[in-house]
Order: structure tokens, then C-alpha cells, then sequence
């Protein structure tokens, strides 16, 4: 046979061959190039893989954070020692993207005060958040019951991040004031009914029947004193009876309008709009709070109820006063008995029957918020939308290494190019440090290269 004018002959294993002078493409001939087609295959799964990992992430989870508290603590204007002095502090954290989230909560302080200090851990878990729904979180701020204390601030921001990266504030700056309260009668308890009894991981509920001047108050704050290393508030619903019909669905009801930001010329007044109808708030009040046994412990719990009428601020008389207290005992779970039965060699044990536990997080219903007090920086981020590049990079691994492994009948003499592009490779990734991912594709090629050199 002739090709472009040589003449062609068969070898001994019937394959062509040139008479130019190259070397005899024989059987062992053939497996090498089957070889070097199969590491090709490695390297391009290993560059896909790469490029797959570095792809910019798609927009999964939107988060925003609400402040749901009044920025007004406070101490007894006569006496420090008497009257509330540990505050809920809450933010409403939501997730206004496409996917559910694992989400945290944290308070942080922006500046310094010996006034005022975080009782309890300053990050709450608040568990798996599902799109389109809302959970708050309260911590508690303690105020130093000194003298000192009154008109003392300190700045604060609550922050909210999920598994995925995305992450939200509220605004700043914002920060806590401490006033002059003056107690009155016209605030009081009747009762706080619920369980005294309770097991770490129970959820319940505690109802405060209570009173307020029949005409209401610019700004009312209702709430329970629950330590933060045995309680965390879950949810707070509440009924006031001027406006008629009035609802909350946090601690703090703003009727007039508050201006919480400190660099305004307007701080620490009404400027509307009105929140409710007048402006104004109270009358009977009924307060659910449901709340998550989480540690171990004896409460007393009581109601403050403070409020801004005119110029001055106002507390409740008859606070840790019965009927305005309960006192709770948090107990551990009971530990369950074991009991040991005799062995029946001849029984098959039965298979254990599995549970399956499903929660599901209602969406928090939201009321009318001062724009002010909700952030306006929300971060977002979410799973990588690389699926099919990831997935041809690691087929093409997959094919290359199966490749290799059957064709484990000669080992090549010398490395190849590609080996010492393999060798490249690896030592690019390591000297930049590209993360996780670049640590498993380094182990990937390791054994890429260790498989050529047993070859």
C-alpha cells in the first residue's frame, strides 16, 4: 500500500507503519495513547471543577432587620435601687429572598458605657428561616442602678447573618438613653397566670392582664423580666383597649411616631405619623408572651410598664409587687431508666422504629414600623448555581481516573508532559491557597500522580 508516495507495509501485529523511519505502532503503542487520552480527561474535569468552585454564587436569601424596642430605659427617679432596671432590647429579623436559611442573630455594642450592660450570650440561634418569613430576637439590657446611670447612652447595633453568607444590620447610629422614671399607680398588674413548673425545651406561655390610663400614652412599653439564660421570647401578642380593636405584635407600641436617631434635631420626640389612631395607646391591656425553656433555673417574673406622657416617663408602681409576680423553676428533662432484659439467643431483635420530627416556622406577622428603624444595607448571597459545570468537571474526573485504572498493563519508562503538568498544577494550587475546594482537587491530583508513578 502506498501513502502520500511511501509505501506502507504490515507489522507482525497487522498495523500499518510508514517507511519513514517512526517507530511501530504495536499494541503496547496503542494502551499508551489510551493512557494519555484518559489523563487529558483528568485535567479538564480537574479545571472545570475549579472553575465551578470560583463561579460567583446566585442570590438565594435576602435578609432585612427591624429594631422592635423602645431606645428609652430607665432607673426610678428617687430611688435606684427600686423599680425595673433590666430591659428587652428585640429585633425582627426577615427573609425576604427565594430560599430558607439557617439564621443568627447578635447584639453589638457600637460605643462604651459602665451604664449599661448585655445580660446573657449576644448571639441567638433563631433556627431555620423560611422565605418569606420573620422571627424575633430578645436580649436583655441590663441598666447599673447608680445615679450616674440617668441620661447616660450607648450605641447598639443587631446583626443578622445565615448559613449562605447572607448578612443585614439595622441602621446607624442608634443607641439606648436612660431616663428619670417616676412610678405611678395608674400603670398596674392584675395578674400573671402561667405554668410555675417547667421543663428545659418546653414552649408556653405567660398572660399578663394589666391597666393603663383609659386614655393611653404616646409611647407604651409592656413586658415580662424573663433571664435570658432560662427563657427566649418567641413570639408577644397583645390587645390594647384605646383604640378599640388595637393590636401588637411586639413588646413596644410607638402611637405617636418616634425619632430614635440620635443625630436628629427631632430626638427623643413624636414626629409622626401616628402608629394608632390619636396617637395615642392603652387602656386594658392583655400581653401573651410565648416563650422556649432553654435552661435550667428559678424566675421571678414580673411586668414593667413604662410610658412617656407630656415631658415625663412613668413606671408601674406595684413592679415584683403581687399579684405582679410569678416565681418559675426551670428543671432539666428527666433522665429515662434503662432496663436490661435477659438475651433470647433465638429472637431476632426488631428494627427500631423511626420518628420523623417536622418544624415548621410560621411568618411573623409585621406592623407598622418607623422607616427608621429598619435597615437599609441588606447583603445578600446563596447557593452557587454551577451545578452542570460542576458536574461535567467531576464526570470527566470520574471517566479520566476509570480510564486509568484499566489500563494498567505497562508502566511508562519517563514521566510524561502531562505528568509535569499535573505536577504544575498542584503546585499552583497550592501556593495560592484556594480554599477547600483546592485542597481536595490537590489530594485528587496526589493520587493522579501516585497512580502514573506505580505505573
Amino acid at each position: 500500500m502506498v501513502r502520500d508516495g511511501c509505501p506502507l507495509r504490515r507489522d507482525a501485529g497487522g498495523f500499518l507503519d510508514s517507511q519513514l523511519g517512526s517507530a511501530p505502532i504495536d499494541q503496547t503503542g496503542w494502551m499508551r495513547y489510551f493512557r494519555t487520552a484518559s489523563l487529558v480527561a483528568v485535567g479538564f474535569g480537574l479545571v472545570m471543577f475549579v472553575l465551578s468552585a470560583a463561579t460567583p454564587a446566585a442570590a438565594a436569601t435576602t435578609l432585612t432587620v427591624e429594631a422592635i424596642t423602645w431606645n428609652v430605659l430607665g432607673l426610678d427617679s428617687n430611688d435606684v435601687s427600686v423599680g425595673p432596671a433590666t430591659y428587652p432590647v428585640g429585633g425582627r429579623v426577615c427573609n425576604t429572598g427565594s430560599e430558607a436559611a439557617t439564621v443568627s442573630a447578635s447584639f453589638v455594642w457600637t460605643s462604651s458605657s459602665p451604664a449599661m450592660s448585655l445580660e446573657g450570650p449576644a448571639t441567638i440561634d433563631l433556627g431555620l428561616l423560611p422565605a418569606g418569613s420573620c422571627r424575633d430576637a430578645y436580649w436583655n439590657v441590663t441598666v447599673a442602678r447608680a445615679a450616674s446611670s440617668y441620661d447616660a447612652t450607648r450605641g447598639y447595633v443587631i446583626e443578622a447573618t445565615s448559613t449562605d453568607g447572607a448578612s443585614a444590620a439595622t441602621p446607624t447610629p442608634r443607641e439606648l438613653f436612660v431616663e428619670r422614671l417616676v412610678s405611678q399607680n395608674r400603670n398596674s398588674v392584675n395578674s400573671i397566670t402561667g405554668p410555675s413548673a417547667v421543663t428545659v425545651g418546653d414552649e408556653v406561655t405567660y398572660v399578663v392582664d394589666a391597666d393603663t390610663a383609659l386614655a393611653g400614652f404616646e409611647q407604651l412599653e409592656s413586658f415580662l423580666t424573663l433571664p435570658s439564660s432560662i427563657f427566649q421570647v418567641l413570639r408577644v401578642a397583645v390587645t390594647y383597649e384605646k383604640p378599640v380593636g388595637a393590636t401588637n405584635d411586639t413588646v413596644y407600641a410607638d402611637a405617636c411616631g418616634w425619632d430614635p436617631i440620635p443625630t436628629s434635631p427631632t430626638y427623643l420626640t413624636c414626629i409622626g405619623p401616628a402608629r394608632y389612631e390619636g396617637g395615642k395607646v392603652g387602656g386594658a391591656l392583655l400581653s401573651r408572651v410565648t416563650v422556649k425553656v432553654i435552661g435550667t433555673g428559678t424566675a421571678e417574673l414580673a411586668s414593667a410598664i413604662y410610658d412617656k406622657s407630656g415631658s415625663s416617663y412613668h413606671y408601674n408602681t406595684d413592679f415584683s409587687v403581687r399579684p405582679n409576680l410569678l416565681v418559675v423553676t426551670a428543671s432539666a428533662p428527666a433522665t429515662p431508666t434503662t432496663t436490661t432484659l435477659p438475651v433470647d439467643m433465638t429472637a431476632v431483635p426488631a428494627a427500631a422504629p423511626i420518628t420523623t420530627t417536622t418544624t415548621t416556622a410560621a411568618p411573623t406577622p409585621t406592623g407598622a414600623r418607623d422607616p427608621g428603624s429598619v435597615s437599609t444595607g441588606v447583603a445578600t448571597t446563596g447557593t452557587s448555581d454551577t451545578g452542570a459545570l460542576s458536574l461535567i468537571g467531576l464526570s470527566l474526573l470520574s471517566v479520566g481516573m476509570l480510564a486509568l485504572a484499566g489500563s494498567r498493563l505497562e508502566r511508562p519508562a519517563v514521566a510524561t508532559p502531562f505528568q509535569r503538568s499535573l505536577h504544575d498544577l498542584r503546585r499552583s494550587l497550592h501556593e495560592h491557597d484556594a480554599g477547600a475546594e483546592a485542597w481536595l482537587l490537590m489530594d485528587a491530583l496526589d493520587r493522579v500522580a501516585g497512580s502514573l508513578q506505580d505505573r
